[in-house]
């Protein structure tokens, strides 16, 4: 059995500069086997296993979906979220 996951991150930057910050990484067993950040724009692998990449993908859309969740959030009150 083996552990997927992909760990997201946003810096939100003051008015004035040009849009958030993203990166994400993906992990396969604690093992780093992608990366995704804005310089690159798209998802680069870390690891040449085919095994892993045989079943695995990376996400897609995910940097769009990522950062209108923190948008939305940065929106949000502790009584509402709009």
């Amino acid at each position: 059995r083996h552990h997927l996951q992909f760990v997201y991150t946003v810096l939100t930057k003051p008015d004035g500069f040009s849009g958030p910050v993203f990166s994400a990484v993906g992990l396969y067993d604690d093992r780093r086997i992608s990366h995704y950040s804005n310089e690159e724009k798209t998802w680069k692998r870390d690891c040449s296993d085919a095994e892993i990449w045989r079943y695995t993908e990376e996400p897609r859309d995910s940097r769009d979906w990522f950062i209108n969740q923190v948008n939305t959030l940065a929106n949000c009150t502790s009584s509402r979220c709009d």
